[in-house]
């Protein structure tokens, strides 16, 4: 798989939603793409949540949710 073994995929997960900013979060994708290759789709996705999250955070917004027609 993409990252390997379990222990480091929830090590960069947790990496990822501990991300306080923009510039940490492209700091993170960065890091991935010269240690692991290309990012995949629905990795990409959650580093998009990610943003929306730090986004959301800074505007004041203190809950995103989404369903299955609409964030």
């Amino acid at each position: 798989k993409w990252v390997g073994s379990r222990d480091v995929k929830l090590h960069e997960y947790k990496r990822l939603a501990a991300a306080q900013s923009e510039r940490q979060l492209d700091i993170i994708q960065s890091e991935w793409k010269d240690r692991f290759g290309d990012i995949p789709e629905q990795t990409q996705t959650l580093v998009m949540l990610a943003r929306l999250r730090i986004m959301a955070t800074d505007l004041g917004i203190p809950l995103v949710r989404s369903d299955d027609e609409a964030m």
